[in-house]
């Protein structure tokens, strides 16, 4: 088996049939497995999936993206893991992505270049450097919306993204990864996270073991940027945003500096219910 594609879904009916579609399409010259993971969906979206091939596991309750995505990864055979969100559909094959693993051993994790349905690159989901405390502390107050250059370190301000190139974090969204790496850790994602930060820390994990996120813009995918994510109230992102940070700072950071997102995180939330 060359790839198992996991897929979490949660209310997508709208958009899974045509991720499902363009796996089909793009994929054609791989053996694959497709896993669909419904994390108690209230609309139909495990009955599209099932429709249209996919292996679904159906979970009783939202069990966030991290366990989901474990689920899936307990069956997976593929010599290779594609991480896929349902609001995605991909636009090109992934040979080079294979080609690319295959050829360099040192590659963990790859991505390619999310666009918007018209085509244009989407910058939210450009690739990123690992945060450090002082751009968690200004997540946490919302300080970028007053000082964007504050973000610039994190967002690689003017790197040449027209270019295959070394990165430090991918999207969690659309990311194929070498599954002997993931065998190595246990798990797809650290259950530890609900939702968000599972990308960046798997990203890390990889570089802690000297092993290359590389993002490469010959492989292109359409992205509707948190279709789910949007069907939530403000104060609930808030809160899983932030206990995610905290998480990451508490795994990656000694306690001396993780301490201060434990103490800003209240705040932050009452930041999010109010304005967002």
């Amino acid at each position: 088996m060359d790839i198992s594609i996991i897929t979490v879904t949660w209310n997508n009916e709208a958009h899974i049939a045509k991720q499902l579609k363009s796996v089909r399409t793009h994929l054609a010259g791989f053996s694959f497995e497709q896993f669909v993971v419904d994390n108690a969906s209230a609309d139909k979206s495990a009955e599209i999936a099932k429709q249209h091939g996919a292996i679904v596991i159906k979970n009783t309750e939202n069990r966030g993206f991290a366990a989901a995505n474990n689920e899936a990864f307990a069956k997976a055979k593929g010599k290779y893991v594609l991480f896929l969100n349902p609001d995605m559909e991909l636009k090109s094959s992934l040979e080079p992505f294979i080609t690319m693993m295959s050829q360099e051993k040192n590659i963990a994790i790859m991505s390619g270049k999310l666009v918007d349905e018209l085509g244009n690159q989407l910058q939210e989901a450009l690739p990123r450097r690992q945060p450090g405390i002082w751009e968690m502390i200004m997540w946490l107050l919302k300080l970028q919306r007053i000082f964007p250059a504050l973000h610039n370190r994190h967002r690689y301000a003017g790197a040449d993204f027209t270019k295959a190139q070394d990165v430090e974090s991918v999207r969690g969204s659309f990311m194929l990864v070498r599954k002997s790496f993931l065998d190595q850790l246990g798990f797809a994602f650290d259950p530890r996270y609900f939702i968000w930060f599972e990308d960046l820390d798997l990203c890390r994990e990889a570089m802690k073991r000297n092993l290359r996120v590389v993002y490469d813009p010959s492989v292109q995918a359409i992205d509707m940027v948190g279709q789910s994510f949007a069907k939530r109230k403000k104060h609930w992102r808030g809160a899983m945003f932030t206990r995610s940070m905290l998480t990451y700072a508490k795994k990656w950071e000694p306690a001396y500096k993780w301490i201060w997102i434990a103490l800003l995180r209240p705040f932050s939330i009452l930041l999010s219910a109010i304005g967002g």
